[in-house]
């Protein structure tokens, strides 16, 4: 590849050392894909590359999100997407910044910015896949080459056919036509264009597809020998079509794969070109179906044409497999909508004693869905103390399932024991989200205060910069002594972060705190130094202070905190 890139004449950044790689990796728990890692120690870091260039690694990044899995899993059959509440980790954690391309006027004055990241954590690991800066207009696309090299290498092949790359993905003549979905034999490619094409067709002022465009999906969604290629296919059909593939999707109810069975039932289920009659015809089969899951939705996508089969649901809360129980008890969640008490009566009565089912998933589904059922219908008026219960589960599905809605919709807020346990839980995110709840939405802060100190002293710097944040919110910051070594933390987001929450505290001249945040105007974060100013700004006293406030003044390159330097000195 160095052959093809210097006969290019394109110019690529110095090499990283392999040492300075192996430390950044250290640092961060993770190892880089083989195949990126070998470009940046051999090849260059950052330079020449698709759209605006390869962006370079920079190894003095140290943070958790790197080691957080990627959720996005490239093998998921329909739309590889996920969105989680546990805020510890960024909806894009697990990733590297690639390249960035062209942004993209999705709808008038409504503009998506498309980014291809490197996935180094989680299922896709070593994949590129694009998504959306913005996070609103479009979910994660992996792209069809398996790894960095092969992204990297197709980017060269088509500057030397003229196919730069230089612009989007989602420009005309980038291959994800419909016929790539149709008769590809790249499988990966297929899927690629599917996703592509479900993303913008149909969507943000873009036109829904034709007949004839949406006849070619659905050939591929009942002809391709691929699951995932006929899942991708059904999902486009489906999503680009605004709800106009019922009668196209009936025929994928009979396919062999049972998650696709799914997809095409609730493809049919969402139509506006069938009737509800039509629609019950399709899916009544469907209760005598082999898979007890695919049962399961056939019940629940029936309840919303008006059409009961509760008989389906009892039985499959009752089934061996967990996954049936699970799945039915899921959609008891919706069913208050559709059917009247009497009806759903003796399924809930059934489902409750799966608050102690074997299976961790079950548990998990029960406490998830009694949870909403309490708030949203007013029903299972028990279930807060059976959630609460449900903290010390020894499986963190569980307990993740009991935070979110003890945290989130249990009023008043969660006991103060509770409180106690979620801060004690063995799992950093259920930590991290209680942490950043207080923050928001506080109970009286003598409950929970304690717990939350104790947090100060956790080796992760995400949960000890919660901690402090709930803390000065609640308005019982920590003493000084505490805040000085916060302020100095190796990490260099805590520290920012307790730069920016020190503006809330008043501190005297030659205090920790204060003289903590004079040498935070030395740091090399830019951001860093700018909140450090404006932690002193109202407290730093001429004969104390000014010696160093001119020295740092003088040395200062960035506009903003020499303004507010100035600014400072003119009190004094």
């Amino acid at each position: 590849m160095t052959a093809a890139i210097e006969a290019a004449g394109l110019v690529m950044n110095a090499p990283l050392p392999a040492a300075d790689v192996e430390d950044f990796e250290a640092r961060n728990g993770i190892r880089l894909p083989s195949a990126y890692r070998a470009f940046v120690t051999t090849i260059g870091n950052g330079g020449a590359g698709p759209y605006h260039g390869l962006e370079p690694l920079d190894v003095g990044v140290t943070g958790h999100q790197l080691a957080g899995e990627f959720p996005y899993d490239p093998g998921t059959l329909g739309v590889p997407g996920t969105t989680s509440v546990w805020t510890y980790w960024d909806e894009y954690c697990g990733t590297l910044l690639l390249s960035r391309q062209e942004p993209v006027e999705w709808d008038y004055h409504e503009t998506a910015e498309p980014q291809n990241l490197l996935v180094v954590s989680g299922p896709g690991r070593g994949r590129v896949v694009m998504v959306d800066g913005e996070r609103e207009y479009f979910g994660p696309i992996y792209h069809p080459a398996r790894d960095f090299l092969a992204w990297y290498e197709e980017w060269l092949a088509g500057r030397r056919e003229d196919r730069r790359r230089a612009g989007s993905d989602f420009d005309p003549g980038s291959g994800w036509g419909l016929a790539t979905v149709r008769d590809s034999p790249d499988a990966e490619r297929a899927v690629w264009a599917a996703h592509m094409i479900r993303a913008r067709w149909g969507r943000w002022g873009w036109p829904a597809l034709n007949e004839a465009q949406r006849a070619v999906l659905a050939e591929a969604a009942t002809r391709s020998p691929v699951p995932r290629v006929r899942a991708a296919a059904l999902s486009a059909l489906s999503g680009a079509s605004r709800r106009k593939a019922g009668a196209l999707s009936v025929p994928v109810l009979d396919d062999p794969e049972p998650r696709i069975r799914v997809l095409a039932m609730a493809a049919v289920r969402d139509s506006e070109d069938l009737d509800g009659g039509v629609v019950r015809d399709a899916l009544r089969p469907l209760l005598a179906d082999p898979d007890p899951v695919v049962r399961v939705r056939a019940a629940a996508s029936l309840a919303t044409k008006g059409e009961w089969a509760g008989d389906t649901l009892l039985e499959a809360l009752g089934a061996p497999e967990g996954a049936a129980r699970a799945a039915a008890v899921n959609v008891l969640a919706t069913l208050p909508y559709y059917a009247d008490d009497d009806r759903t009566r003796p399924l809930f009565a059934r489902a409750r004693g799966h608050l102690a089912d074997d299976d961790p998933a079950v548990r998990a589904a029960a406490v998830d869905t009694f949870g909403f059922l309490c708030v949203q219908f007013g029903k299972a008026n028990w279930a807060p103390a059976m959630i609460s219960a449900a903290v010390t589960d020894p499986d963190v599905r569980v307990r993740r399932a009991a935070a979110y809605r003890l945290l989130y919709h249990t009023r008043p807020f969660t006991p103060a024991h509770t409180i106690g346990l979620l801060l004690e839980d063995d799992d950093i995110a259920i930590r991290y989200q209680t942490l950043s709840r207080l923050a928001s939405d506080r109970p009286p802060a003598f409950l929970w205060t304690d717990s939350a100190r104790a947090c100060l002293a956790e080796p992760d710097p995400s949960i000890r910069g919660a901690a402090l944040r709930a803390l000065v919110r609640a308005g019982v910051p920590p003493a000084e002594r505490e805040w000085a070594a916060l302020l100095t933390d190796p990490d260099p987001g805590l520290r920012a972060w307790t730069a920016l929450f020190a503006e809330d505290v008043r501190h005297a001249p030659g205090g920790p705190l204060h003289e903590a945040l004079h040498g935070l105007l030395r740091d090399p974060a830019t951001e860093t130094r700018r909140r450090a100013v404006r932690g002193l700004e109202e407290h730093c006293e001429a004969a104390a202070c000014r010696p160093d406030l001119e020295a740092v003044h003088d040395a200062e390159n960035d506009g903003l905190t020499r303004y507010v330097l100035s600014r400072v000195l003119a009190r004094l």
